[in-house]
């Protein structure tokens, strides 16, 4: 029997085939133990920080304004222009929903102008830092002008749902569609920013005190076409998208067509 071994290794192929079958052997041994815990590693890299899911949050900037004092929306357009359109450039295809939102009350929130926007955690850091470190916001805060610079998101599960942040009072159906509307709505009224001052943009390298003056004038003129045409060529459109059926007017408790 010993005789027939050695005599066996006397051929290199087969002792060739002896000796990958050993290893192959070896190389199976090793990997089954790690086999046998894979379900367990594979559990563990499903578990997401919940930061990093796709969630509403939001860009508050808050104004000075002192009682007394005159509202000034223009602030609003130098925000868009300046700090928030050069964010939507570099995340266009990152953020699936965004607006803007525009309000002014004697209460705890003031005068501000957010961005809304629908994002995972890691573009939200993107997207911060790219505001903190633009200089406009410095200039503005120099200036006594705005007087924070908020970032919030919701924790609330509720915050991944496209409906959340519309008017709770609303069918669901229109909750749902609602920022599909509201985010064309406010890139086509940045888009008329950009072409009112499509001829002039050397007046937005100036100081941030020309700057702001220009923007005054420029929110002037955006108004004045808001007032003049604005039934027309925005609220008689959008009525006739649903067949010119006429909207209750809950105030007047009248019912009318634009």
């Amino acid at each position: 029997m010993s005789v027939s071994i050695y005599s066996s290794f006397q051929s290199p192929t087969i002792a060739w085939r002896l000796i990958l079958m050993g290893v192959l052997l070896l190389t199976i041994a090793s990997v089954l133990p790690a086999c046998s815990s894979y379900p367990a590693m594979k559990e563990t890299a499903l578990v997401v920080d919940q930061e990093e899911d796709e969630t509403w949050r939001r860009v508050k900037f808050r104004f000075r304004w002192p009682e007394g004092a005159d509202l000034d929306f223009s602030y609003h357009l130098l925000i868009a222009d300046q700090i928030l359109l050069p964010v939507l450039e570099n995340h266009k295809d990152d953020i699936p929903l965004w607006r803007f939102h525009r309000r002014a009350a004697r209460d705890r929130a003031g005068h501000q102008f957010s961005f809304i926007y629908y994002s995972n955690g890691y573009v939200d850091r993107k997207i911060r830092a790219q505001i903190n470190q633009n200089p406009i916001v410095s200039r503005l805060k120099d200036l006594e002008v705005l007087e924070a610079l908020l970032f919030t998101h919701s924790d609330k599960n509720e915050a991944a749902l496209v409906e959340f942040t519309s008017d709770p009072d609303w069918p669901l159906e229109i909750q749902q569609s609602w920022p599909y509307f509201i985010m064309g709505v406010s890139e086509s009224w940045l888009d008329l920013i950009e072409r009112e001052q499509a001829q002039n943009k050397e007046a937005t390298n100036r100081d941030i005190v020309e700057m702001l003056s220009y923007y005054q004038q420029l929110n002037d003129r955006i108004i004045n076409k808001w007032g003049e045409y604005g039934r027309h060529a925005y609220l008689h459109h959008l009525n006739a998208i649903y067949g010119y059926t006429p909207v209750y007017i809950r105030e007047s408790g009248q019912w009318q067509r634009f």
